[in-house]
């Protein structure tokens, strides 16, 4: 059972097109999203780590692609 003292990481939103204004700032928003993105895969695999049953879980939707009970 997993706890509610330990939630699943969520994946970041990704950025609406119109967020970016096109001219190649330095940090534009699809940086900002992809250091938020690794930042996500890090803790969720932290996670997975404390949770070896939902990674279990994970491993068998990977292979059909559904998840359980969708």
């Amino acid at each position: 059972m997993l706890s509610e003292a330990d939630p699943r990481p969520h994946r970041p939103p990704e950025p609406d097109p119109a967020d970016c204004c096109g001219g190649g700032c330095v940090r534009c928003i699809y940086d900002v999203h992809e250091d938020a993105l690794e930042r996500y895969e890090h803790a969720l695999a932290a996670w997975l780590e404390r949770h070896p049953e939902a990674a279990a879980e994970q491993a068998g939707t990977a292979s059909t692609g559904k998840r359980k009970g969708v």
